[in-house]
């Protein structure tokens, strides 16, 4: 890894990915005198970076010099839309996205299962292989024009959060799993598995009675008013000076 990044002329390097940095490794890098942004390490020596954020996998949130973890410090790509919020009065609209990598081919699975209902709901199923539904150039809109997404416990659910969207949502990996039920006992998404996905349209009726979706919705703002992102960012950009 490091010959290939010693390839380019660089000052900062970012290291976005769930595993562990290997100390050496940082040291090494630090002896060419660059800097260092870790991101969702989850190795004792991330400390050792010029900043670490841990916004997916941490155990509990911290602020200490260098290192901040939490929901609040994720940069999410919905952030740099100017797309205007959509209220949500009633449920008509349904997206639905599993990731880059669906690993339980669950996208194959609600199709065969929402094609019973497709009279009753507005369905703009994402599939990352589909030449026939690609809007990839248009995600982030044909989001926001949703009233519900359904999708992994990825980024794509904290896109949907912060467009202020109902969320309902699964896991492909462990911290995914860990991260919906952080949220849900926030009571801002609901959970599925693969075993309850066929009843994921009662959920959604279910959603519809006493309230539930404006009750929702308000949980969902104050959680996207603690979001710190520019923050981040602010410290990122001091790096690359």
């Amino acid at each position: 890894d490091l010959k290939n990044i010693n390839k380019f002329q660089y000052k900062l390097v970012i290291f976005d990915r769930i595993g562990k940095i290997n100390l050496k490794f940082i040291k090494k890098i630090k002896r060419e005198k660059k800097k260092i942004i870790c991101i969702d390490d989850n190795y004792k020596f991330k400390s050792n970076c010029d900043l670490s954020i841990n916004p997916l996998i941490f155990k509990k949130s911290i602020i200490r010099n260098n290192h901040y973890s939490g929901f609040k410090y994720n940069i999410l790509p919905s952030n740099l839309e100017k797309l205007k919020i959509k209220k949500i009065k009633k449920i008509k609209k349904i997206f639905i996205f599993f990731g880059g990598y669906d690993s339980k081919k669950l996208t194959s699975k609600i199709e065969s299962y929402l094609k019973n209902y497709d009279h009753e709901y507005e369905i703009y199923l994402f599939k990352t292989q589909s030449n026939k539904l690609n809007y990839k150039k248009n995600f982030y809109k044909l989001m926001n024009s949703c009233d519900i997404v359904i999708c992994a416990g990825g980024l794509t659910m904290f896109d949907a959060i912060n467009l202020r969207k109902i969320v309902i949502a699964t896991d492909q990996y462990l911290h995914q799993k860990t991260n919906i039920k952080k949220l849900q006992r926030l009571r801002i998404v609901k959970y599925f598995n693969e075993n309850s996905l066929n009843n994921l349209i009662s959920i959604i009726k279910n959603l519809e009675k006493d309230n539930q979706i404006e009750k929702i919705i308000e949980r969902v703002e104050k959680f996207n008013k603690l979001q710190r992102w520019k923050f981040i960012l602010r410290k990122i950009k001091k790096l690359c000076i």
